[in-house]
């Protein structure tokens, strides 16, 4: 999913926190030498802090499982009175950023996976029962969109006041506010009580100072443990009726170069362009170090005509369009007048448009800057969303489609002036979930 984008460090390496920022703690069950079902005492901080998590109760002791994560160790809490806690040391105020790898066995009710260890110095980490959902939490809280599942899973918390956020592996899951809260100790596997317990595994975890640690550092350090406990990195496909994706990491041109044509990674239904003058121009290292094409004037792609296909449909498009030139422009359309699904701005009042008959608009100007533009095309309950927001609902016509047209409108006029990265279209009108995953993998793709 994820190459090319010219990180520093190899991520396949084994890893080593304090290369990326300044750690707060490390611990890693692969590093102990307990034998299999031995009950920890003591998970060992290797940060150099001595930060050590421990738990002098025999009864209240996690075990430790060999071999469970990718051939690699793992501490087993049991849901009932498994923790380990540190001493407390120095107040660490946010923003601070978590990464841990860990898989739940249960479902039903709330599993504090980690937290503070004190009820006036609390940052935690929650599975919330009712939903499935991770939540972080200060003395506000954000929680991920969607269940995450019972697979083995990375989790980047950053607590960071109003600016906090969630990435499940390698998607961004929740953005908001944490409100208030700092750290004086760590407490892993319950609430700081703690009466409120994690039933699974954690194989590792570390915490930085998240003003040390750059958006490129978060990114191989997240993609580094997926690597190692062999995490697999969603796949737009899994989701049913992906019938193409255009991708710039397909893009093999050199900066500046023309390009004839632009192939569609799933269904073959590749865009081209013949004409030199109207070739968009390849342009490197532009979005999150990722390539796009950059259209101007009279530039576009278009496909072959194919068997009309009907409504309902998701499309989904990261670019931007510059200033207004005067004249609407288009993204992604038809290649026939009433085969159209046309998927653009208007140039004098900056809003998102979409038609297949019928003309929608978004409430507001949709901004010059890269967005998630994501358009789901269903006659009379048509939708256009923001990054994620819903900017516009109604009726949007019910035309078919018999080609795709990018850049441009069915006829080459309309040209886009701006970027285009991905465009992915779905003959389904996604659900909010799979809109949402969808959108969060195009976000971090982009560091959108």
């Amino acid at each position: 999913m994820a190459e090319g984008i010219g990180f520093t460090r190899d991520i396949s390496s084994g890893l080593r926190p304090a290369t990326y920022g300044t750690v707060l703690g490390w611990w890693k069950a692969d590093l102990e030498s307990f034998a299999n079902s031995d009950a920890v005492g003591t998970f060992t901080d290797r940060s150099g802090l001595s930060h050590h998590l421990a738990q002098a109760t025999g009864a209240n002791k996690p075990l430790f499982k060999t071999g469970v994560a990718n051939g690699r160790h793992a501490l087993l809490f049991d849901g009932t009175n498994d923790v380990l806690t540190t001493s407390s040391f120095s107040t660490e105020a946010q923003p601070i950023t978590v990464f841990i790898v860990a898989k739940r066995n249960t479902s039903g009710s709330d599993m504090v996976l980690l937290d503070g260890i004190s009820g006036s110095h609390t940052l935690a980490i929650t599975h919330l029962g009712a939903t499935g959902k991770l939540q972080a939490s200060g003395s506000a809280a954000i929680s991920s969109f969607a269940d995450f599942g019972t697979d083995w899973f990375v989790a980047q918390v950053t607590f960071n006041g109003a600016s906090s956020s969630i990435w499940i592996n390698d998607l961004p899951v929740a953005s908001g506010t944490v409100g208030t809260g700092d750290l004086t100790g760590f407490t892993l596997g319950a609430s700081f009580v703690p009466n409120t317990y994690w039933n699974g595994y954690v194989a590792e975890a570390m915490a930085f100072k998240t003003s040390t640690l750059s958006t490129e550092s978060a990114y191989a350090i997240r993609r580094a443990l997926m690597a190692e406990y062999k995490i697999t990195p969603f796949d737009p496909n899994s989701i049913s009726g992906l019938r193409s994706k255009f991708i710039g990491d397909s893009i093999r041109l050199r900066d500046g170069e023309l390009g004839s044509i632009w192939e569609d990674q799933i269904g073959g239904y590749d865009v081209l362009q013949a004409t030199g003058a109207n070739q968009p121009t390849a342009k490197r290292d532009i979005l999150n170090h990722r390539a796009v094409w950059r259209f101007a004037t009279n530039d576009y792609f278009q496909s072959a005509a194919f068997t009309a296909i009907p409504q309902p449909a998701t499309i989904f498009v990261v670019g931007k369009h510059n200033a207004a030139i005067g004249t609407d422009e288009k993204y992604f359309d038809g290649i026939a007048s009433g085969n159209r699904w046309s998927f653009g701005h208007e140039a004098t009042t900056g809003k998102g448009s979409l038609f297949a008959g019928s003309s929608l608009l978004s409430a507001a100007d949709i901004g010059t800057s890269f967005n998630v533009l994501t358009a789901i095309i269903n006659g009379a309950s048509s939708f256009i969303y923001k990054n994620g927001t819903q900017v516009a609902t109604g009726a949007a016509g019910s035309h078919t489609l018999t080609g795709y047209s990018i850049g441009a409108r069915y006829d080459g006029t309309l040209n886009l002036n701006g970027d285009i990265y991905a465009i992915l279209v779905y003959l389904a009108a996604l659900s909010s979930t799979n809109r949402q995953y969808v959108e969060a993998l195009l976000k971090g793709l982009t560091a959108l």
